[in-house]
């Protein structure tokens, strides 16, 4: 080390003080500037007071709105809304029920139409004793049911009608007349006779003031069954498909052994069919009558 007068410690000083002369710093950075410039990028993030009032205040007016909404849907499964779960209620659960319901098969949808048909639409196709007799003989008919008020027994599907008849049901196959609006079977002692009645139809109009237009009565053994009177005048001897039989105007010498429909006006033709007397009733001409008798299977 040269020896110019100066301690090394001095020596030693100025050399880094020439050494700073020659060395580059980089630029120092404006720290204030850029602690304000963050701080104030916080405050724009940060949620004002006011605005954290504002959300407060929304939020309390929903609530009741949002527990009213779901109060009332609960309530709702248990009478409308539930309904389209459970199927007890309303529109909903009725479309599901019909829509998931399988498919009659085409014989019991024939059975349904067949006791429909033959039931009255007060009573729902079968009658009580008491209700076939709800008129008293005094007051002909009803307008809730045609065959009301006679007497004719308890009203019964034709389905039924049909199981129980020995021999079988006659009907008619004449056009108006195929299926009857109601069917009885009678009380003991007749206990094997039926009674179809017809509602009034073009051909066959009202008899007298009931709500009937038509009645065909069949009971087991000879036309006998239904005479009273062959001498009588208004009375003529028939012939039904071969069989023997009876045409008479108004009812005149005839009687009707199951209820009292010879109370009503209109004409009448008894006749026989295997075994069994048919007894039918209507203010229609004598050769319509035949007719219909004719059809008979």
């Amino acid at each position: 080390m040269p020896d110019n007068g100066q301690s090394p410690e001095n020596e030693f000083d100025r050399r880094l003080e020439d050494l700073g002369d020659h060395v580059e710093y980089p630029p120092t950075p404006d720290l204030a500037a850029s602690v304000r410039e963050g701080l104030q990028g916080e405050d724009r993030q940060r949620p004002s007071l006011a605005g954290w009032v504002a959300v407060a205040v929304v939020v309390l007016i929903s609530l009741p709105v949002l527990a009213g909404i779901v109060f009332s849907g609960g309530l709702g499964g248990g009478a409308g809304g539930g309904g389209v779960v459970s199927g007890d209620s309303g529109g909903g659960g009725a479309a599901m029920e019909s829509a998931d319901a399988p498919t009659e098969t085409t014989s019991d949808s024939s059975a349904m139409m067949e006791e429909t048909s033959a039931g009255s639409a007060s009573s729902g196709g079968a009658m009580t004793e008491e209700e076939a007799q709800g008129v008293s003989g005094e007051s002909v008919g009803s307008k809730s049911s045609p065959g009301a008020g006679f007497g004719f027994g308890q009203g019964i599907p034709l389905r039924e009608a049909r199981k129980l008849s020995k021999p079988p049901l006659f009907l008619p196959t004449s056009s108006g007349y195929e299926r009857p609006d109601e069917v009885y079977v009678g009380r003991p002692p007749n206990q094997d006779g039926f009674v179809l009645v017809y509602v009034p139809r073009e051909l066959s109009p009202r008899l007298g003031e009931s709500d009937a237009g038509a009645i065909l009565t069949e009971l087991d053994g000879g036309a006998e069954a239904y005479i009273t009177d062959t001498s009588a005048t208004g009375i003529e001897a028939v012939t039904v498909r071969d069989s023997p039989g009876y045409w008479s105007l108004n009812g005149i010498g005839t009687t009707s052994p199951l209820g009292t429909a010879e109370r009503l006006p209109g004409n009448v033709l008894v006749w026989e069919r295997d075994g069994r007397a048919l007894r039918l009733q209507a203010d229609i001409p004598r050769d319509e009558a035949i007719r219909i008798a004719e059809s008979v299977r």
